[in-house]
């Protein structure tokens, strides 16, 4: 149910980086549209393959980024944009629905960075019911992880 639309032409990267409302888009070596048909996977798993969908396209568009950072490119996950436009311009069949933009490229190591301060990932951790900050007795703490005690029985 997926489908890859790779865009190598600069005028239609600079189309695409307007209706992305993202100009540094235009810098992009290639984007790649990620697309979908949704309807297969609901067919086959009524209101559940909606989400099955969904984890597939989260999926291979995570693996094309770790793929693509390996080789040693920049790249990112655009969600926003014009779709209809995008879909115009490349004729996208009307069965399938745009669902990111990975625009490709060599990072400028001459723009300078801005410091981006991010939360704990354990501040969106809980612990056996929703809500629940307190760690399980199973775990205990070491100053670099957490150390499963298991119990033999």
């Amino acid at each position: 149910n997926l489908r890859f639309v790779i865009v190598e032409s600069p005028e239609t990267i600079s189309m695409i980086a307007e209706k992305a409302e993202q100009d540094w888009i235009q810098e992009a070596s290639i984007v790649v549209l990620v697309c979908a048909n949704h309807e297969q996977l609901t067919r086959l798993y009524e209101e559940r393959g909606l989400n099955y969908s969904h984890q597939q396209i989260g999926a291979a568009i995570q693996n094309f980024l770790l793929t693509a950072t390996d080789m040693g490119l920049a790249t990112c996950w655009i969600g926003s944009f014009d779709e209809e436009a995008i879909k115009s311009r490349l004729s996208v069949s009307k069965d399938y629905k745009i669902e990111a933009l990975i625009p490709i490229g060599y990072e400028d190591t001459k723009v300078s960075k801005k410091e981006i301060h991010k939360k704990s990932f354990s501040t969106s951790i809980y612990w056996e019911k929703w809500g629940e900050r307190k760690r399980p007795t199973i775990f205990r703490e070491s100053s670099k992880h957490m150390t499963p005690i298991l119990s033999k029985k």
